[in-house]
């Protein structure tokens, strides 16, 4: 076998050596490529778990937030309606004691009178308007966290 012929098999050896090595690079770059993708779509799902988690946890911490804000709300009521039966009480007492005065100075305790009703009637009207406004603000929350999740669940479906 001659000089060139040697060469000539040795170059075609290493062109096919090099086809080889090419081609084992190919596939391992490809497999590293698709370990990679999988990598960050198991990252991925994580990440929205996590972000579903937080979302969850965040509507939680609202419903309860929103459940204490009614109580307190309904406790303020029953303090103002509490208070508004001292008023009436007390003022039925004072009414009464008028009521004897009344013969005796007719003039002073019809104008008594009046300012009396007129300080009864504003708690009450400030009462009614505190429980209108407790009302709307429980609807306005009940509202708002309806439509949150409403919102969550459109989220999920997609």
């Amino acid at each position: 076998m001659s000089d060139a012929d040697r060469r000539v098999r040795r170059l075609l050896q290493v062109r096919h050596q090099n086809k080889i090595f090419a081609e084992q690079q190919r596939i391992k770059y490809s497999h590293a490529l698709q370990q990679q993708k999988q990598r960050d779509q198991e990252r991925d799902e994580q990440d929205a778990k996590e972000r579903v988690r937080g979302e969850e946890e965040a509507a939680e911490r609202e419903r309860v937030k929103a459940l204490q804000l009614l109580g307190q709300a309904q406790r303020a009521a029953e303090e103002l309606e509490a208070e508004e039966k001292q008023r009436r009480v007390a003022a039925g007492a004072k009414r009464a004691k008028w009521a004897v005065d009344e013969r005796k100075h007719a003039g002073v305790a019809r104008a008594w009178s009046e300012k009396q009703r007129q300080e009864r009637e504003r708690p009450l009207r400030e009462f009614k308007q505190r429980a209108k406004a407790v009302k709307q603000a429980e609807r306005e929350r009940t509202a708002a966290a309806v439509a949150k999740q409403r919102q969550k669940q459109r989220t999920k479906a997609k």
